[in-house]
């Protein structure tokens, strides 16, 4: 058996990415190369690089889920709370800001936070 060594970026086969597109995967196909090379470098395990690929899969699901959810609700995608910088002279409810930002009110009208005893 001859074992042969891939190049710093694996080319990607028509089958692996049928197989991706069957799995709605298609889109790790853009990064898989240059994700194979990393885990090579670092020496991860086969159970190290697929929680790599599929952690960047996650990512780039939830960016555009975000992203999409924004486009539609008619956000200014520039005004962002993480991107957001307060001017000196600017004033404002500080606590209200954080309790806002950090979504805390649904915990207050959750059901399960509620004192009235369960059936």
């Amino acid at each position: 058996m001859t074992t042969t060594h891939r190049g710093a970026t694996d080319p990607i086969g028509a089958d692996l990415l049928r197989l991706l597109k069957t799995l709605k995967l298609g889109a790790l196909a853009d990064t898989l190369p240059e994700r194979a090379a990393l885990a090579r470098q670092h020496k991860l395990s086969h159970i190290g690089f697929l929680e790599t690929l599929l952690a960047d899969e996650v990512s780039r699901r939830e960016s555009r889920s975000a992203a999409l959810r924004a486009t539609k609700a008619g956000l200014d995608p520039t005004m962002r709370f993480d991107t957001w910088t307060a001017h000196e002279d600017l004033r404002y409810d500080r606590t209200l800001l954080g309790d806002l930002t950090s979504l805390r009110f649904l915990d207050a009208a959750s059901p399960r936070s509620s004192s009235v005893p369960s059936a």
